[in-house]
């Protein structure tokens, strides 16, 4: 998947089975390239800075093709960006943390992708504290990593406490469908390039037999 010397992420995401995926790797390694091999795909894509899906959206627009994010707001606090109405029925979108919860629907009408992408998890982590009391948003960010086949993880930095939340949603996703159990989390850590082949590493202990 990788080369091992090579300092710029070359990875065909479209081709990651049923699972949890982990990249961590600095900025300007082509993290977010990969998302161009999803065309054809249903895909979202969730993040906690709106300039940073704007610009996934830009690049990919067939990937991506309609976004939702926190309205932007002039000096005097005027919206400037208007809501999409249709956010819950697109099969290709882009939407900020904080407006997950207008994707809840009854179950039988939710939507499902093909491929999460969770960009900056770290950012993403910080910036949800801010909405966990009400618990909308992280009732509806759990659901879409819990049922979504393909879960990306994307950030410059993943520290060890989200890797250990990575693997709790691990065993969930296995309880809600152990007959058809995820393949081994799998992590590609580009961040020490000195390193070889060991930076990438399988948690086998989360398939539970």
């Amino acid at each position: 998947m990788l080369e091992a010397d090579c300092q710029w992420l070359d990875i065909d995401y479209s081709k990651f089975t049923k699972g949890q995926y982990v990249i961590k790797a600095p900025q300007s390694t082509n993290k977010t390239g990969g998302i161009g091999t999803l065309e054809g795909n249903s895909v979202c894509l969730i993040g906690a800075r709106n300039t940073l899906i704007k610009q996934t959206q830009h690049r990919f627009p067939n990937v991506i093709q309609q976004i939702h994010i926190k309205p932007d707001l002039d000096e005097k606090g005027n919206v400037v960006y208007e809501d999409i109405e249709d956010i819950r029925e697109t099969p290709n979108l882009g939407i900020n943390y904080s407006s997950l919860y207008k994707l809840t629907l009854p179950y039988k009408r939710q939507r499902r992708y093909d491929f999460l992408v969770i960009d900056e998890p770290n950012l993403l982590w910080s910036h949800s504290s801010i909405f966990k009391p009400d618990m909308k948003n992280e009732i509806e960010f759990e659901r879409l990593v819990l049922t979504t086949p393909v879960v990306i993880w994307l950030g410059a930095d993943i520290d060890d406490y989200l890797i250990q939340d990575i693997k709790e949603y691990a065993e969930q996703r296995y309880n809600i469908d152990p007959y058809n159990p995820d393949k081994p989390i799998e992590i590609v850590d580009r961040n020490n390039l000195s390193e070889r082949w060991h930076e990438r590493e399988a948690y086998n202990e989360f398939l539970i037999t």
